[in-house]
This record gives structure tokens, C-alpha cells and sequence, in this order.
């Protein structure tokens, strides 16, 4: 989840206060960068669809706080650790079912990890 690291008490009371609203108890950590939170849920998916319900009848709820973005799997920036994470996860997706990849890195470097 992402939010205006300016605002991250006001952003965190927000995220907490949605995540209630929709009957989650969100586990909250603070992400080495700046401006995104990790936030364990009992079903990502289905609270992100939950939330953009929420929103969408009352957008004031969500003043500090942006892109919420459900994660499958967590793992280090290394194509040896994500491939066997890729597979598993492509073992789910069906013959007609669509389906995205989206990879986003932030200060990501060749030689180290995040």
C-alpha cells in the first residue's frame, strides 16, 4: 500500500481504520522505502476488492493513503527466488483464465537485495 510519506501517522490510522471497516485485522510493517506499507490480510484480494467498494462510496475514507496493491507471494530480487514462486503460482492459472505479471523494484541493484 502506498501513501505520502509526509503524512505516514495520518497514513497508517487510515490504512487501519479502512482495513476495520471491511472486517480485516491488518498486520502493518513499515517497508524499507519510503512511502509503502506491508500490510498482511487474511485474504489480499478480496480486501483490496472490499476496499474499492469502500471507496467508491466514500472516497473521504481515503485521503492519505493510494494504491493498494494485493501480493501473492513476497521474495527477494533474484530470478533464482522468483522462479520457483512463478511456477507455483502459474500452476493456478487456468487454460482460459487471463492473467498479469507485474514486477515493481525500487531500489533495486544487480548485485544486492531490497
Amino acid at each position: 500500500m502506498t501513501f505520502n510519506p509526509s503524512h505516514i501517522v495520518t497514513a497508517e490510522k487510515e490504512l487501519t481504520d479502512v482495513l476495520q471497516r471491511i472486517g480485516e485485522r491488518p498486520r502493518i510493517a513499515h517497508f524499507k522505502v519510503e512511502g509503502i506499507f506491508k500490510v498482511a490480510v487474511s485474504n489480499p484480494r478480496k480486501a483490496v476488492a472490499r476496499l474499492k467498494n469502500l471507496c467508491e462510496a466514500d472516497p473521504e475514507l481515503f485521503l492519505t493513503t493510494y494504491h493498494y496493491i494485493p501480493i501473492d507471494r513476497w521474495c527477494k530480487s533474484e530470478i533464482k527466488d522468483m522462479k520457483p514462486i512463478i511456477k507455483t503460482l502459474a500452476s493456478g492459472i487456468g487454460k482460459n483464465d487471463t492473467w498479469k505479471l507485474e514486477l515493481n523494484k525500487r531500489q533495486w541493484k544487480k548485485t544486492g537485495h531490497i
